[in-house]
């Protein structure tokens, strides 16, 4: 595949006009490719608090969205053009528009807008393997996954497809849909049912040769994702190539260098946009990613030879990129989209601005010595039960609250996906073990938010035995004692790393079905308001010496 040749600039009415009146472009096929990821439910208008925190700029959601999306398919209609609407999963899951409608009223707006198909993303199975088939049910468009199948059968489940051929004066396209590998260890087990995951390098190989034959343009739909540091990823590639590894891992810039014939990739799953495509220094394949959560719209104009039926190149929405902000003054709402969105809204957040309490401080998120947010949960977790210990992930922290007065909307962004308490009895030493299995990564200190106990570690110490002070209830940890911890059914199943719980028998869990959203709403209510301080119960020294009672060496 050669090198593709971008030229970035305004596509204006006045400016493709101007060319296609002079017939500059007779030469050329237009493909103008609409892509979105992540969006989480985020049709609904919002604030752009990412520019502003203090005064946002609107943002028009799904039905600024529609507007965009509609001047760019009358555009490509003027130009004999064709236009594809693509998304790269978790489309639904985030909001209680999307959450509480199990993603249907996502998929309707999806529908209303004219998507072309979106792939499997691992929120797809927040609310079960059910909500997803009912979705595809739904769905006016293929909804694709490769590498997924029925454990059964060894075939795709329900409607899902690997693949998509479309047409349009003569040019063929193919997108090949790619879910997550690695979604089983992000869900729970219920939840996923009979799914399976296959590792999607393998998938890739076997497709490509069979799609690239019957199309002119292929295309990968993925939730794979690309790096927050394109510079570094590249490195990856680079050593995971010198290294002989072959297993792509969910790393989508690692399987275009591997797999070549793809011209391009729309990747999900990480929240890290690109305003400009990275492109494979091998195979040129063109990789694409937005912010996610429904904030803008990603675009690409690619322009084929009509003779060769090969790209010739690119082009992009703006001189900023291929990320288009929706900003409800630039594009006002469909009325008619929008005011579904608005109707649909209505109904799921009733009682969302409801005040349930105040902060004095910022609740914020971060590594555990500053995530406040994260130990006011923890908190929560463990005053409900008045267990000796509670622990959550980082990753399930989902935004913070600023001071003032908290909502249960404010509420519902940082916690948005229905976790239940699970109570687990657990002798001192594998509470011990636990927390070392967190601290072997160079993040130790980001990956595990505590309420109970105070501990300090040191890096330098060997693996498995880095805590150098372990205190519960302001007492040395007791190796052979029963302590009563708290934790969400996603980490007790193994998920985000945790894949120690799965060591813990049944008998000794007990799930609460107590929706970890309302045991929080709970505890600020009591508490509020808030003042909460960072305090130091996982604190790194890499100075410190171990005491006594925990100088044993801890199993791997």
């Amino acid at each position: 595949m050669r090198k593709i040749i971008s030229s970035v600039m305004l596509l204006c009415a006045a400016i493709i006009g101007a060319r296609a009146a002079n017939g500059q472009e007779a030469d050329y096929y237009y493909l103008d490719i609409i892509y979105s990821n992540d969006v989480h439910g985020g049709i609904m208008p919002t604030g752009a608090s990412f520019m502003n925190p203090e005064f946002p700029p609107p943002l028009g959601g799904g039905g600024s969205f529609a507007n965009y999306v509609e001047q760019r398919r009358e555009k490509m209609k003027e130009l004999g053009g064709k236009l594809l609407l693509l998304d790269a999963g978790d489309c639904y899951s985030g909001t209680p528009i999307g959450t509480k409608t199990k993603g249907q009223a996502v998929v309707n707006f999806m529908n209303m807008i004219g998507y072309d198909a979106m792939v499997v993303g691992n929120h797809e199975f927040d609310k079960g393997y059910q909500a997803l088939e009912k979705m595809m049910d739904n769905a006016q468009f293929p909804v694709l996954g490769a590498n997924i199948i029925d454990r059964t059968t060894g075939k795709p489940p329900h409607k899902l497809k690997e693949y998509i051929i479309q047409e349009y004066n003569g040019l063929k396209i193919g997108i090949i849909g790619v879910g997550l590998t690695s979604t089983p260890t992000m869900a729970l087990p219920e939840n996923i049912g009979n799914y399976e995951f296959l590792p999607e390098g393998p998938v890739i190989a076997k497709l490509v040769p069979v799609v690239r034959p019957q199309c002119d343009i292929l295309i990968v739909l993925t939730h794979m994702f690309l790096p927050y540091d394109p510079v570094e990823g590249w490195k990856d590639v680079e050593k995971r190539n010198k290294e002989g590894d072959t297993d792509v891992e969910g790393l989508a810039m690692h399987a275009a260098n591997m797999y070549a014939g793809i011209d391009l990739m729309f990747t999900g799953h990480v929240h890290k946009g690109y305003y400009f495509p990275w492109e494979d220094p091998i195979n040129h394949t063109l990789m694409l990613q937005t912010f996610g959560n429904g904030t803008s719209a990603g675009e690409i104009i690619v322009k084929v030879d009509k003779k060769t039926k090969t790209i010739a190149g690119y082009e992009l929405p703006s001189e900023d990129g291929s990320l288009v902000t929706l900003f409800e003054d630039e594009f006002p709402p469909d009325n008619e989209i929008g005011g579904y969105i608005g109707r649909e809204q209505a109904v799921a957040e009733a009682g969302m601005d409801d005040v349930i309490g105040t902060t004095k401080v910022n609740l914020m998120r971060g590594s555990a010595a500053e995530n406040l947010m994260g130990m006011l949960i923890t908190d929560a977790f463990r005053d409900y039960y008045d267990s000796d210990f509670a622990f959550t992930n980082v990753g399930g922290v989902r935004a913070e609250i600023q001071a003032g007065e908290i909502t249960m909307r404010s509420l519902f962004k940082v916690m948005p996906f229905g976790n239940q308490l699970v109570r687990i009895k657990m002798k001192g030493s594998f509470m011990r073990k636990v927390v070392e299995g967190k601290l072997l990564s160079d993040e130790s200190d980001r990956g595990l938010l505590i309420a109970g106990a105070d501990i300090t570690f040191n890096k330098n110490r060997p693996k498995w035995d880095r805590i150098t002070k372990f205190l519960v209830r302001g007492r040395e940890l007791e190796a052979d004692k029963i302590y009563d911890v708290v934790t969400t059914d996603y980490l007790s199943e193994g998920n985000s790393g945790m894949e120690l719980l799965l060591e813990i028998p049944q008998e000794e869990r007990v799930y609460t079905q107590i929706p970890d959203l309302d045991v929080v709403e709970r505890y600020i209510k009591k508490i509020s308001p808030i003042s909460i301080k960072p305090d130091d119960r996982l604190k790194r020294d890499d100075k410190s010496q171990q005491a006594p009672y925990l100088q044993q060496a801890m199993p791997k």
